[in-house]
């Protein structure tokens, strides 16, 4: 989970994000989406049993001090570049294949919008033969 500004507030696996934040003192309402109430909290809205107010960055804190004490470098790579190039490998696209992705993508937009297509087809048709009828000359000569 990330606070505004890509900081992060929690790390691990989705069943023990509610216990977390439990334990720090917030109410999960069982009338509202967890989803929702996290993000609440994580923007600086949610409540807590005390109702004392607080802030985003107690969040951030609290998580960097909880990660250090709690999880040891065994249970994650100490490398994490080599672990993301090695998921890239085996996952991304290379660079051909990405620019033909691009490349299809814009062609559905296209196709999905033709009605706008056909709009712009017909003011650029409009705007030449405006031009021409003003007297300019179709092309220019050097």
């Amino acid at each position: 989970m990330l606070a505004p500004g890509g900081i992060t507030t929690f790390f691990g696996h989705q069943d023990n994000l509610e216990t977390y934040f439990k334990d720090m003192g917030f109410i999960f309402d069982t009338r509202y989406n967890p989803a929702d109430v996290l993000m609440d909290i994580i923007s600086g809205r949610g409540k807590k049993q005390n109702e004392k107010p607080y802030q985003v960055s107690e969040l951030v804190k609290a998580w960097a001090d909880k990660a250090e004490k709690t999880y040891a470098l065994s249970e994650f790579d100490p490398n994490i570049n080599g672990t993301i190039k090695k998921i890239c490998k085996g996952r991304c696209a290379t660079f051909f294949r990405q620019i033909l992705l691009v490349h299809n993508r814009s062609l559905l937009q296209q196709y999905r919008a033709l009605n706008t297509l056909a709009l712009e087809c017909a003011v650029a048709l409009l705007a030449g033969k405006s031009f021409e009828l003003q007297g300019r000359p179709r092309s220019l000569h050097l």
